[in-house]
């Protein structure tokens, strides 16, 4: 007999959250990234302050936020009297000047490295670079393959890929970009922005982050394609060869220095900001894409995710249970080819959600919608186990209760503190640092 429980949770997880190094006060480090925080767990992203922490594949939820948890105690350790910012978006920002970018050596490698993000300055500006969020990583093992091949067979349309797992993953991007709307509502945690000058002085939302505002904007959008998986790698090598007017204008070395590495809509594949991605591990001599076009997909990558403030992990076990529920579901639904203009309607869509008012939500059609959207998630719950229900009832009862959703309650909370942006966020930082240190010698001493 089939332990449905075990078929359904035959997916491994990874983790990957951005932070920023910050001083008490709430001010970005200026120290170097210590060099004990190395691979495989730990990285720099955009900026030298910009502290990434990297989990090893796990076979399940809990295990990955062991292994952040544990990375996060010794980032802890090594940056001293340091703090890591709880919020998606930055603490205030002096000069973007004064932002160092991260250094990755002197080899051919690290000098291209660099490079690109001088691109991503020239093109985009420091200070939206310096966003932080939490990605994702996730595939399905064997058994769930099996599992969906009998009760959820692929349409004609998406068996026009190499294999049947390419077809699975087609669909679950296809389904999860139509998800994409609830998805920030439900992620969303940035509701501020006070660092990257938009013009929305006042404004509030779900998530800055996920929205026009935040780190990815709309250059992508024109190369989405999802008619298959060759066909979204060709979208993304058609951005690669496709000259931008407006990047072209910057020109390519300014005072005798390389600003970018070309005038193309993306320099390099990872430049495809997509909230979703298909993702394969390589050599350092083949792309991710080449990768994927000779092997096939090995995990997608979710890239939506805020940081969330009130975790010292910034990311929590609700979120994760959800988003299990929210992989089935889609893994589950024949999805439906959709032209480019279409994806990019439902991508809009997404941005009104993102930019939404969470305290005051003022689209009762879309929160009802959203409503039914995770009681229909919540058919696998009762499989899965008593703490998937409770996860679905947590977002359903803060969403329709107005006001306590994620987003909502980083809001209140900041507003109640009576301190700027900055300070609050340094307090919150040391808060959850003190609670997962006492937790972690907890741990130790049991």
């Amino acid at each position: 007999m089939i332990d449905e429980k075990i078929v359904l949770s035959d997916i491994t997880w990874g983790l990957e959250r951005e932070t920023h190094r910050i001083r008490p006060d709430g001010s970005i480090s200026t120290t170097l990234h210590p060099a004990a925080l190395a691979k495989p767990g730990f990285t720099k992203d955009f900026a030298e302050s910009q502290l990434e922490l990297v989990t090893k594949p796990h076979h399940s939820i809990s295990e990955t936020l062991r292994e952040l948890k544990d990375l996060t105690l010794i980032a802890h350790k090594e940056i001293g009297a340091e703090l890591l910012w709880p919020f998606s978006m930055p603490p205030r920002l002096g000069d973007e000047n004064g932002i160092t970018t991260a250094r990755m050596g002197n080899d051919d490698t690290g000098r291209l490295a660099e490079m690109y993000r001088r691109g991503l300055i020239s093109r985009y500006g420091a200070a939206r670079q310096m966003i932080c969020g939490v990605h994702v990583n996730v595939s399905f093992g064997r058994e769930l393959l099996l599992w969906l091949q009998r009760t959820a067979p692929l349409s004609a349309d998406e068996r026009t890929n190499r294999t049947e797992s390419d077809g699975y993953y087609l669909r679950l991007m296809r389904n999860m970009i139509e998800d994409l709307p609830y998805l920030v509502t439900f992620f969303g945690a940035s509701p501020v922005i006070e660092s990257v000058d938009t013009g929305s002085a006042g404004r509030t939302a779900f998530s800055f982050r996920n929205s026009p505002y935040g780190y990815a904007r709309k250059e992508y959008r024109p190369f989405l394609e999802l008619g298959s998986v060759r066909e979204h790698l060709e979208g993304i090598r058609r951005g690669m060869a496709t000259e931008s007017l407006a990047f072209s204008r910057l020109g390519l070395v300014r005072e005798g220095k390389a600003i970018q590495l070309n005038n193309r809509i993306f320099q390099k594949d990872k430049e495809f900001y997509a909230p979703i991605r298909f993702r394969r591990n390589t050599s350092r001599t083949e792309s991710p894409i080449d990768a994927i076009e000779r092997k096939g997909v090995e995990y997608m990558e979710l890239r939506f995710y805020d940081i969330e403030p009130f975790t010292p992990l910034g990311v929590s076990v609700d979120s994760l249970n959800l988003t299990h529920l929210f992989l089935l579901d889609d893994l589950s639904r024949v999805s439906a080819r959709r032209s480019n203009e279409s994806l990019t309607e439902i991508l809009d869509g997404a941005d009104d959600a993102a930019l939404s008012d969470p305290l005051a939500i003022r689209r009762p059609f879309f929160l009802g919608n959203a409503l039914k959207r995770l009681a229909s998630v919540g058919r696998f719950a009762e499989s899965l186990g008593p703490e998937y229900k409770r996860a679905v009832e947590s977002y359903s009862r803060a969403l329709d209760r107005g006001g306590e959703s994620l987003a909502a309650r980083t809001l209140k909370k900041y507003r109640a503190s009576g301190l700027a942006w900055t300070q609050y966020g340094a307090s919150l930082a040391e808060r959850n640092r003190s609670d997962l240190d006492r937790l972690g010698a907890s741990n130790a001493n049991s």
